[in-house]
């Protein structure tokens, strides 16, 4: 899972309740350690992003258009999108297969599964073990590497600035709670409300979590902007029928980084 996972993990992307995002070069993915680094700076010529061709409907990648209408709310993935946990989870998901016996997880097939979640890394790779028994082992461990932990850019000063507006926020991820909400705080973020994969009954790419936060915030789910940085959450916010605000992968609107959302509120 992977913050996503607990993840949610976010990658290197794209991130327990297993949920990891993936990363820009690794990214995107895993909506869990799920949880790249920093920053991503937008190409100034839309050229440099001619390989990526945008889902029907949508924006060109470069375009910085407002989407319409403006959202009633917005719900925030974690990893890839706030935070950086994709190594955290990497070697939390390596010591729980030592301590159990199993296989090393290596760099290509953690790449391939980020943005999973819990149930998927107890089939994939701790089989024999309970859901209830890695989520523990995750949440218990995950402050072992929290050193590689990073947190985007300007992630207060969004949240600051949807205070400002009166828009109501939330964060969905995979990552299960508490944990989720232990690192929401960690990354400065202030949001009205945090799902977490162990709050609905399914995790992205579901539209559980969207449609549950939406109904938290008392806001219709089509009104509300989903951000996110990965197929997961893309094709939740699709599910849902929200318009979608990919950071570094195609949506509605494209930005790189999370800290860009600021010209458009």
């Amino acid at each position: 899972m992977h913050s996503g996972r607990l993840r949610g993990h976010g990658g290197p992307t794209e991130q327990a309740a297993c949920h990891r995002s993936n990363t820009s070069g690794r990214r995107s993915a895993r909506e869990r350690l799920r949880e790249a680094v920093g920053c991503r700076v937008q190409p100034a010529d839309c050229s440099v992003q001619a390989a990526h061709r945008p889902l029907s409907g949508c924006r060109p990648a470069c375009s910085l258009a407002p989407v319409n209408p403006p959202p009633a709310a917005l719900l925030f993935d974690l990893d890839g999108v706030l935070i950086d946990s994709y190594e955290v989870w990497f070697h939390l998901l390596n010591g729980a297969a030592r301590v159990w016996g199993f296989p090393e997880i290596d760099a290509q097939l953690f790449a391939e599964t980020w943005g999973q979640g819990i149930e998927a890394d107890c089939e994939r790779f701790y089989p024999g073990r309970s859901l209830e028994e890695v989520d523990a082992y995750y949440h218990g461990h995950f402050a072992d590497h929290v050193e590689h932990l990073k947190v985007m850019d300007r992630v207060s000063a969004v949240f600051a600035r949807l205070a400002e507006r009166g828009l109501p926020s939330a964060v969905i991820t995979n990552t299960p709670n508490p944990l989720a909400s232990e690192l929401v705080e960690r990354a400065g973020a202030r949001p009205d409300l945090v799902v977490g994969g162990t709050d609905v009954a399914r995790s992205k790419p579901a539209p559980d979590m969207v449609l549950h936060a939406a109904a938290g915030l008392g806001v219709p789910a089509a009104a509300a902007w989903v951000v996110g940085d990965s197929e997961f959450d893309r094709q939740a916010a699709r599910a849902a029928g929200c318009p979608f605000v990919g950071i570094g992968i195609d949506g509605d609107l494209r930005l790189e980084a999370v800290g860009e959302l600021l010209g458009h509120l």
